[in-house]
């Protein structure tokens, strides 16, 4: 709060205005209402030169929904909603400016960008925003993994999408109140350094913190596993050949199966998925653990429709060793991967490991095993347990970028809502296919712990074994029994 960044957006554009004669300038925040007392009037009383605001070099006009200034070279500066930005769909856009961009939706900025089609003009897109929650759609684009220059972030590529082509590159420049030399002395020190420490830490410093909602995961741990993201040794996808039994992997920079770690001929593997349909805003997930060490060896994302999903699922399976796959059921999409996998319909064979969940909370039935995992009411708590605890311990040897962006927007919200979950306009299909995978591995998994306890255990009942050849009638820790080898019953030698 206070850095300036309205008035730098202004000064940008009127520059914009002056080098590009005829540039078509759209201005834009969330409500037309909130930039008429703001962005328009910095602009009319900070930038634009008395001069020009004379009507007999310049075209103000303000009426019939219209809200713009065309200066005497052609261009023309127009301040807009968001709300009402459907009049602009058709037009073609040399310079695109977002004031308070943290309101905004990711989509709606989306689509303006596809006009940005005015010939011999920029073609840019300037942002100003306050920080807002970690994972939010403006901390992905400028600062999730980008590269910290002294001023802020730089990314080489800006990708809205993992398959999509780069728009360009980005520069995130942090705009502090302590660097701004025209705020109202006393401001800093009294109205933002006595903000609560959120909120202070937030609109004084600058940074991505938790104010509404709170991160569901140990923020701590998801920082130190951000400092150690792994990149993959290869992206590949399954290619199927013959009549569909068989595949050839194929590497490719757009592969939806990201490999960490081949496949050990020694390892035993599970696997977690989450379904979505293919055609909607969510993606297919799912990730391979080595139930040896807990190792998250293989990521898969995308958007294919679920039989399609089924055998990658089938191929990755055989890959790792004939990994158990355990796929998500509810929510319909889930059971047609599921029908794919086991039905054996096809070219390929039923694939012979699927997780059967059992369904045995009522004692006057027979035992029944499902095919799939089940996500509800119950079983929902206990996966997202098992990511929180692992993440929280720090067991994971690492997480992936795509898994730790999804963690930091998965949060807990206030009371009587649906908790937790993603944020508005965020995704948690790597959080809930890691919740299965991990649950997977706390079933079938190695765990050291348990393995101590076993063999402590086992050394005992060996040493019991020893005294027993030595004394028949030892028992520890049995009153009875050690009167019983004072006074052995009748009959006994």
């Amino acid at each position: 709060m206070g850095g300036g960044k309205s008035r730098a957006l202004c000064e940008e554009a009127f520059q914009a205005a002056l080098d590009y004669p005829g540039i078509f300038i759209l201005i834009a925040r969330q409500e037309h209402t909130a930039i008429v007392g703001s962005t328009r009037k910095t602009m009319f009383e900070q930038v634009l030169p008395p001069e020009l605001l004379d009507k007999r070099y310049s075209r103000i006009v303000k009426s019939g929904g219209f809200d713009f200034i065309e200066l005497p070279n052609g261009s023309e500066i127009h301040f807009v909603g968001l709300n009402d930005v459907v009049r602009f769909h058709s037009a073609e856009i040399g310079l695109l400016v977002l004031d308070e961009a943290h309101q905004m939706i990711e989509d709606d900025i989306m689509t303006l960008n596809t006009r940005l089609r005015q010939p011999g003009t920029p073609r840019q897109i300037l942002v100003a925003a306050n920080p807002e929650n970690p994972g939010h759609w403006l901390w992905r684009w400028f600062v999730g993994d980008a590269e910290k220059t002294e001023y802020g972030y730089y990314k080489a590529e800006l990708r809205l999408d993992e398959f999509a082509a780069p728009l360009g590159d980005a520069i995130f420049v942090k705009a502090l109140p302590t660097d701004n030399p025209y705020l109202p002395e006393g401001y800093v020190d009294r109205e933002l350094a006595g903000l609560k420490e959120f909120y202070r830490q937030r609109y004084l410093e600058g940074e991505w913190v938790f104010v509404s909602g709170s991160c569901a995961f140990d923020l701590t741990a998801l920082n130190e596993y951000g400092k150690t993201v792994p990149d993959p040794l290869y992206r590949c996808d399954f290619k199927p050949r013959g009549i569909g039994d068989k595949a050839a992997l194929r590497k490719s920079d757009t592969g939806r199966l990201r490999v960490y770690r081949q496949p050990d001929e020694h390892s035993t593997y599970a696997i977690g998925a989450d379904v979505a349909t293919g055609r909607g805003q969510d993606y297919s997930c799912a990730y391979v653990v080595d139930l040896h060490d807990m190792g998250l060896v293989a990521e898969f994302h995308g958007k294919l429709d679920p039989d399609i999903f089924a055998e990658q699922l089938h191929f990755i399976g055989r890959w790792y060793n004939g990994a158990l796959v355990a796929v998500e059921s509810a929510g319909g999409w889930g059971e047609p991967v599921v029908i794919a996998l086991r039905d054996g319909k096809g070219g390929r064979p039923p694939y012979p490991r699927l997780y059967q969940h059992r369904l045995d909370s009522s004692v006057a039935m027979d035992t029944v095993q499902r095919f799939g995992f089940p996500i509800n009411t119950k079983t929902r708590p206990q996966v997202l347990s098992q990511l929180e605890k692992a993440i929280r311990e720090r067991a994971l040897p690492w997480i992936s970028q795509h898994l730790l962006n999804e963690c930091l927007t998965f949060c807990e919200f206030e009371e009587g809502t649906p908790s937790p979950r993603a944020q508005p306009g965020c995704h948690d299909d790597a959080v809930m296919a890691a919740a299965i995978t991990l649950e997977l591995y706390r079933q079938r998994g190695h765990h050291p712990e348990r393995d101590m306890r076993v063999a402590v255990k086992t050394t005992a009942r060996k040493r019991v074994r020893e005294l027993l050849k030595r004394d028949p009638f030892y028992h520890p820790e049995n009153k009875r029994a050690k009167k019983t080898q004072l006074y052995p019953p009748l009959g006994r030698n």
